[in-house]
């Protein structure tokens, strides 16, 4: 089932509402920027399944399946607040380190073998079951942005994805086609809104062309680190909502 998108923060003649398809008016910017999660993909939900049975099993956590997930949830939303109040990442073994004491695993027990090999089993269930498009045609926007001497990139915060891990599981949708670069928080140390991370955006984005702040348009699904974001960095923004 397609998803509908609907805009609640429209600039420069961006116009997309109540469609399936995010429709742009781009003559006022030369670079569009995008987030990742619930802008341009969002988790496959067996994906998620798989990983609390690794979870519960690795850890031999007994708490229910159910109960685990809502844990996983809380801490995911819990890092994003402290990254978009802090400006600055939190690498994704804290976040896991957090929820598994919350779920009474001694974490000074844990081997870090253990550990290691639990995420990346992790990350291979994420590339195996890939995350799902939002937005079924969003290649042919990209297409359509290049095709009028546009340049597209991705400024995203991550939590228990990396950046790169997400790379590798988007390479069947040939996304980096289109990108110009990528600026992943794990990679960067920053997180939007931060200005670091707005500003290491333009800083790229000029290493390219010559470039004005107000001429990036940046689109996301959050109006704190996307819209409120980008504002405050002098870009164009868009906020997109189901």
């Amino acid at each position: 089932m397609s998803v509908t998108r609907l805009i609640v923060g429209v600039l420069d003649g961006l116009q997309a509402q109540n469609k399936t398809t995010m429709e742009l008016d781009i003559n006022k910017c030369q670079h569009v920027s995008f987030d990742m999660w619930m802008t341009l993909i969002r988790s496959n939900p067996l994906y998620k399944t798989k990983r609390t049975e690794l979870l519960k099993d690795v850890f031999s956590i007994k708490s229910a399946i159910n109960e685990i997930e809502a844990i996983i949830r809380f801490y995911d939303k819990e890092a994003n607040r402290i990254s978009e109040k802090s400006g600055l990442h939190i690498p994704r073994e804290k976040i896991y380190l957090s929820l598994l004491k919350e779920m009474n695993v001694y974490v000074a027990n844990v081997e870090n073998k253990k550990f290691k090999d639990f995420i990346t089993a992790a990350d291979e269930l994420f590339v195996k079951y890939k995350p799902l498009l939002i937005q079924k045609d969003i290649i042919s926007l990209f297409k359509k942005i290049v095709s009028k001497g546009k340049t597209i990139s991705v400024l995203s915060n991550t939590a228990f994805v990396n950046g790169a891990v997400l790379k590798t599981a988007l390479r069947d949708y040939e996304f980096e086609k289109y990108f110009s670069f990528q600026l992943y928080s794990d990679e960067t140390g920053l997180s939007k809104p931060g200005p670091g991370a707005f500003e290491l955006l333009f800083q790229n984005v000029s290493r390219i062309k010559n470039i004005y702040r107000n001429e990036i348009l940046h689109v996301g699904d959050s109006i704190i680190a996307d819209f409120n974001g980008a504002r405050a960095a002098g870009f164009q923004s868009l906020l997109i909502k189901k």
